[in-house]
């Protein structure tokens, strides 16, 4: 609930001010490490501009930016560290009037203050000018004083806000989107300004944020965004918008941010008196994504560490909730690039990322129209557990039987056979007609990188499809990878070391197993030695040294002199879960030893895990250094070596977690049968690497018998949680002519 998190921030509060005091250093605060989110050009409408949308624009002498997400950089950029008499990230300075100006402020159009906001590709905080241009009972509008780009930019021409806009989207604000968002998903923390930490650490004076009136308003910043399309015109993607729960931390008020480019064709309908062309234009650009990041700003109250595919589906679903309609360029991407992983964001690459938005956006969709409506995305705002948890306890709550994996099926059967005259219940939707959506009318059953013999995690590949006059199937044969595979490497081993290391990886969200199975019957005196360097975001990433005794049902971290239990009091559950071990900066490479002797005589799996947070990476701004990286393992008893040495040049004689623990990967292969008069049939088998020889026979049967016009055999990768890891697999079917 949120009101926990209101708790946690008065923690962080207490850790600032005694950080200050001490002068100790503070490392990346809440915002910096996770939190922030960025809504890239394009929203609600986010697919590629139409042809004729930089001549609807007016625009000359630049490239009309592509909808192409960016949010996880924004997630990425850390702050510098905190000392005594620095604030992170921010550039100090006295800005002119700042320090002379009274504690509360007058909340009265025409009254300025200094806001310190992000210049993203800088990774800072910047003191940025702001004038009030509208008040209304809940909300405040300010607007940068200086919206410029750079001199000579073309796009100077186009930063201009008005009066009349401003009125419309703080009225579109207070009647439309706070309503309604508050009665969907419930109230969220106010903020008043009292307990901003620039105000303890002495970056502006007490009560700076803090209204005359003593209304904690909602804040809607309105500024030219720093982004990368600001410095280079040619750059094809611009943040429209975006949340950053490090303001709340820096100024104690809820803030959204909207960016200033060319609202007099983003905002508002395409009717607006404010258009250069009239009729033209992107409706509704800027106002679905203050609805889109406000809700994200009420997410962030409820479950800050919610998993991204929820958060960013459920924050679409909001620009639909409060009347924009369907994120309509979000949908058509992921129908004409439709393999795409539900549950990895961001696995493809930024453009793919808005095939991300489309399925995040159309799972909720069909969660909300098949599930209770409202209730069940409201409950899943709510409920403490992420993910597939998060949606396996939500429809518990409401007594269905199904669970998430059941879910997925219908949906992805749903797409498939959208446009079908008597589609049962369970495979349509209600609140989206999918025909309307993407180049081929629905679901692009050609894509190119279907039937390729690979999927991702929550990802469904349709590895054949054929028509009534094709071949009938006379034999079937599958074959895939047995277990996932160990997500270490071999690389060259970094920071002045000898040769090669085993290396964790490093991104958003991992956790990372490699795993040494290791028989201590008979041992005595067991030790772990092994060498390692890292550079592992301070606080809020971690790598462990854990075992486990009953074949990896529960594990146990090791400890010695140089592990920790430090932690932000913010950090991903999983990592405050599995302390204490190593984060921060190793300095260098170094040696470890583990006593193992509490173990002689077992069974002993002993894995290195490296998890990971919602964003950042290391400490020392090289991004060649971030991670884990191992050399030299060997275990030791009283008797000699147990396993090992191991020097890094190879993974034999590791195991990924699934291998270790005899969980192969399941496959869910589904064939949908598209009949003539609308009817749809379908069929699930579930596979492991090598399937039974009757089940084959039972797929080639049903593959064999139909009448269909449009048969379909779909493999989704049914990984454990959330995993969006990539498997591989083989699908030979044979046919016979007619």
């Amino acid at each position: 609930m949120h009101r926990s998190r209101h708790r946690r921030v008065r923690r962080v509060l207490a850790m600032a001010l005694a950080a200050a005091v001490m002068g100790t250093a503070l490392v990346a605060w809440p915002g910096a490490g996770s939190g922030s989110h960025a809504l890239a050009a394009g929203a609600p409408d986010a697919s590629p501009p139409a042809a004729g949308d930089a001549a609807a624009a007016g625009s000359t002498g630049f490239t009309e930016p592509e909808p192409v997400d960016i949010g996880p950089a924004v997630r990425h950029k850390e702050f510098p560290v905190a000392r005594k008499g620095q604030v992170v990230g921010a550039e100090r300075g006295d800005q002119p009037g700042i320090r002379s100006a009274s504690a509360a402020y007058d909340p009265v159009p025409g009254t300025r203050r200094t806001f310190f906001t992000l210049d993203l590709t800088q990774g800072r905080l910047v003191p940025t000018t702001f004038v009030l241009r509208g008040v209304s009972e809940h909300a405040e509008v300010w607007v940068a004083e200086d919206l410029a780009f750079p001199a000579g930019d073309p796009r100077n021409e186009m930063v201009a806000i008005t009066g009349e806009q401003v009125a419309y989207l703080l009225n579109e604000f207070e009647s439309n989107i706070r309503p309604k968002e508050e009665t969907f998903f419930g109230p969220w923390d106010q903020h008043d300004g009292s307990g901003a930490l620039l105000d303890a650490w002495g970056y502006v004076p007490d009560g700076y944020y803090t209204a005359a009136d003593g209304k904690a308003r909602d804040i809607i910043l309105v500024e030219n965004v720093k982004d990368e399309n600001y410095y280079d015109p040619s750059y094809p993607s611009y943040v429209a918008g975006f949340y950053a729960s490090a303001y709340e931390y820096y100024m104690d008020r809820n803030i959204v941010t909207i960016d200033a480019f060319d609202w007099a064709q983003r905002l508002g309908p395409n009717d607006a008196p404010w258009r250069r062309v009239p009729g033209t234009g992107r409706a509704h650009l800027y106002d679905g994504t203050l609805a889109h990041e406000f809700q994200h700003l009420i997410h962030d109250d409820y479950d800050s560490d919610e998993e991204s595919w929820i958060d960013e589906g459920i924050a679409d679903f909001a620009e639909f909730l409060v009347g924009y309609g369907h994120p309509d360029r979000h949908v058509d991407w992921y129908l004409d690039n439709p393999e795409n992983s539900l549950t990895a964001w961001g696995d493809q690459g930024d453009r793919q990322i808005l095939a991300d938005y489309g399925i995040a956006y159309l799972f909720q969709l069909y969660l909300h129209d098949h599930f209770g409506g409202g209730e069940v995305i409201r409950r899943l705002v709510a409920n403490p557990a992420n993910g597939s948890q998060g949606v396996d306890a939500v429809l518990a709550e409401l007594g269905h039987p199904q669970r998430f994996t059941d879910v997925y099926r219908d949906f992805q059967v749903a797409l498939m056979a959208a446009g079908q005259a008597r589609l049962p219940r369970e495979y349509a939707f209600d609140s989206i007609d999918l025909t309307r959506f993407g180049s081929r009318g629905g679901i692009n059953l050609e894509a190119t990188t279907y039937g390729d013999g690979q999927v991702a995690g929550w990802a469904t590949d349709v590895a054949a499809t054929w028509t009534r006059g094709q071949a009938r199937a006379t034999r079937v044969q599958f074959n895939g990878d047995d277990y996932l595979p160990i997500p270490w490497s071999v690389v060259a081993a970094p920071a002045g070391g000898q040769g090669q290391a085993l290396w964790s990886g490093t991104g958003n969200l991992l956790d990372q197993w490699l795993v040494l199975p290791l028989d201590l019957r008979g041992a005595t005196g067991t030790v772990l030695e092994f060498d390692h360097f890292y550079d592992i975001e301070a606080a809020w990433d971690y790598g462990f040294v854990q075992v486990s005794a009953d074949g990896g049902k529960t594990w146990t971290s090791l400890a010695n002199e140089n592990t920790t239990d430090v932690l932000d009091p913010q950090a991903h559950p999983r990592i405050q879960e599995n302390v204490p071990g190593f984060t921060g900066s190793s300095g260098g490479w170094r040696h470890e030893s583990f006593d193992l002797s509490a173990y002689d005589g077992r069974s002993l799996l002993l894995a290195f895990r490296y998890v990971t947070d919602w964003a950042a990476a290391g400490n020392d701004g090289d991004p060649a250094n971030d991670g884990w990286f191992i050399d030299n393992v060997v275990v030791r008893a009283s008797g000699g070596v147990v396993a090992g040495p191991f020097d890094g040049s190879s993974l034999d004689g590791f195991k990924s977690l699934g291998e270790a623990t005899g969980q192969p990967i399941t496959y869910l292969v589904t064939v949908v049968q598209l009949e003539r008069n609308g009817k749809v049939q379908v069929r699930d088998f579930r596979f492991h690497n090598k399937p039974r020889q009757e089940d084959l026979n039972a797929l080639q049967a049903t593959l064999g018998r139909s009448n269909a016009d449009r048969q379909l055999i779909l493999v989704t990768h049914l990984a454990p949680g959330d995993a969006g890891t990539t498997v591989h697999y083989q699908l030979d079917v044979q046919r016979r002519e007619r």
